[in-house]
């Protein structure tokens, strides 16, 4: 198991999609992510809020 600060981790600030909700999103969709499909077609559509909503703004 992951480490917490790992598990909380956020890849996505806009809908707070953690590193675990990721690879657990791969496992039960057999190795495809509907949650990275849903990021990367957000920044694609420029709905992504991730440069004001990240700590870092990146």
């Amino acid at each position: 198991m992951a480490p917490i600060s790992e598990m909380t981790e956020f890849v996505c600030y806009c809908h707070q999609h953690t590193k675990a909700d990721i690879e657990a999103d791969l496992i039960k969709h057999h190795g495809r992510s509907s949650i990275m499909e849903k990021i990367m077609y957000h920044r694609k559509q420029g709905l992504c809020e991730c440069d004001t909503k990240h700590p870092e703004k990146r």
